[in-house]
């Protein structure tokens, strides 16, 4: 089984129903729900989406206002109402973050024009024989917007209980939470590096299923491709690295492995085709790398420094870092909606 990987902290999986009514229609989601929380954001919620026949969205309801958080098998309910116009009723269930997700027992129920609610008949409501996120039976993972995809933080299974009865368990690891890691550096400095990881997470949820082509794309000369901005973003977050942390300017082996994607340009354009977006990613996660290590050894005081005989100290340096990253991954959004045929 393979299927292209993402990144993300959140998983979802779904049972999609056709619906056809020409009357307003009621109906009621239950599921038994039971998580291990790994910290205080890892949650759970039963989910419901309606889509009309027009392509939009009805009713919907993630339950993230009121999230399941208990260790203990206890019932969940979502109710809302089908409508003349909707076309297909989506149902499952949810989890952010990491931790141990456990799902069983799902029912549909449904109001017709007597007033009591009709059991529907569900596709493997106990999740029998799932051994993969993209392989459950009567299920699908994701929402059943489009084609599912692999995210690689979380691991699919079937478990059985004492009773012989099973349940479907949802694993997350190793997703970053910002709180946990600002802890590791000094106040000022822990603010920086979050919103690095924050600015990360935007960057990987823009490009992470793009196509070679896609990134390749440029409108005209002018303009530069997804790819080249965000190894350029490498370059510049490198120059700063030499500036703040060693006090110089890029030598000549750094010149010349850094200047193309440095200054962009028609050349830039050339050097870069072809490649696929994990190459970028990787690139600029090897330069990141180098960036928390050297800010971990370092206290907001170092913040006040000057290097360069600049009039501009390294927290004024390291935010224009920041601000020159979440420019680009504003002109990487602008980008992916000129893309020829994509859907946005």
């Amino acid at each position: 089984m393979s299927a292209k990987k993402i990144s993300q902290d959140w998983i979802s999986f779904v049972q999609s129903i056709d619906i056809h009514s020409q009357q307003k229609l009621k109906f009621r989601i239950q599921a038994s729900v039971k998580i291990f929380q790994k910290s205080k954001q890892s949650v759970a919620g039963l989910w419901v989406r309606t889509d009309q026949k027009d392509g939009t969205v009805g009713f919907f309801d993630n339950m993230i206002n009121r999230p399941i958080i208990s260790n203990q098998w206890d019932v969940y309910t979502i109710e809302g109402e089908i409508n003349k116009n909707t076309s297909i009723l989506n149902f499952g269930g949810i989890c952010w973050h990491n931790g141990i997700f456990c799902f069983k027992n799902f029912k549909l129920f449904i109001q017709y024009d007597t007033q009591e609610f009709i059991k529907v008949i569900l596709k493997n409501p106990y999740f029998e024989n799932t051994t993969h996120q993209l392989s459950i039976p009567g299920w699908k993972q994701g929402t059943g917007k489009k084609e599912p995809v692999e995210v690689e933080e979380y691991t699919f299974n079937t478990t059985r209980q004492k009773d012989k009865n099973t349940y479907l368990k949802i694993e997350g690891k190793e997703i970053i939470n910002i709180d946990t890691i600002k802890e590791e550096y000094s106040r000022n400095i822990g603010t920086l590096v979050a919103t690095f990881y924050n600015l990360d997470a935007r960057l990987k949820k823009a490009v992470q299923e793009l196509s070679s082509t896609e990134i390749d794309y440029f409108p005209n000369p002018k303009t530069n491709s997804i790819g080249t901005l965000i190894i350029h973003l490498a370059a510049i977050e490198t120059s700063y690295q030499v500036d703040t942390f060693e006090d110089r300017e890029f030598n000549e082996v750094e010149q010349q492995k850094w200047e193309i994607a440095y200054y962009l340009g028609e050349i830039a354009q050339k050097e870069y085709q072809g490649y696929e977006i994990d190459y970028y990613l990787n690139i600029l996660k090897q330069v990141r790398k180098k960036t928390l290590i050297e800010l971990k050894k370092r206290t907001d005081e170092w913040l006040k420094e000057t290097t360069l005989n600049s009039t501009y100290d390294n927290h004024y340096k390291w935010l224009h870092v920041l601000e020159h990253y979440s420019n680009h991954i504003g002109q990487i959004l602008l980008l992916k909606k000129l893309i020829p045929d994509k859907k946005i």
